[in-house]
C-alpha cells in the first residue's frame, strides 16, 4: 500500500508528467491508501490508464469507465 501523496509518481514512467492535477488527483484516490494496490506494477498500471483518459473526461470520468474503457485494474 502506497501511502504518501508523492508516490503516485512511481506510476509514472520516464519523462512522464501529468497533463493536469485532476489526473494526478483521480489517480491517486485509486491508488493511494488502498489496500488492494499492493505492488509498483499495480500503481502504474493505475496512473497509465488515468493518462489514457481525455481532458474532457477526466473530472468525470466513473471508475466502472476507467477499468472498462482504459484498462484500469479493478482495486475497488
Amino acid at each position: 500500500m502506497y501511502a504518501l501523496s508523492e508516490m503516485i509518481n512511481l506510476g509514472l514512467k520516464e519523462g512522464q508528467d501529468w497533463p493536469s492535477p485532476e489526473y494526478k488527483m483521480v489517480a491517486s484516490v485509486i491508488g493511494l491508501r488502498n489496500r488492494n494496490v499492493t505492488n509498483r506494477d499495480c500503481l502504474i498500471d493505475i496512473v497509465q490508464s488515468v493518462l489514457k483518459v481525455s481532458q474532457e473526461r477526466i473530472k468525470s470520468i466513473t471508475p466502472d469507465q476507467l477499468y472498462e474503457e482504459f484498462g484500469c485494474p479493478q482495486v475497488w
